[in-house]
Parts: C-alpha cells; structure tokens; sequence
C-alpha cells in the first residue's frame, strides 16, 4: 500500500541488467523457475559482491 503522498524518491543509482533470453517452450514452471532465480542470485553477487561478504 502506498502512502498517501505516495512514492518518495530518494537520488541514487539504479544498476539494470539485462540478461540473454531463458528458452521457456516445453519446460516445466518450476523448472523455469529455478532458472531464473539462479541467474538473479548471480547478477546480484556480480552486481553488488560486498552485499554478499
């Protein structure tokens, strides 16, 4: 729920990554999933690895 100024903005730096396409025809949910999740954790710890010491 927002509050009722609404979204405060804070200056900053946003960091976006954009990764290859993950192939989805023919797998599982789940299994996509698990995917997707590893890849966010990598980008994350390559992103930002003092965040994870």
């Amino acid at each position: 729920m927002l509050a009722a100024q609404g979204v405060r903005q804070v200056p900053g730096v946003v960091d976006v990554s954009i990764g290859v396409p993950i192939p989805s025809q023919g797998r599982q949910a789940d299994e996509l999933m698990r995917e997707v999740e590893r890849w966010i954790e990598s980008e994350m710890h390559r992103l930002d690895p003092e965040a994870y010491r």
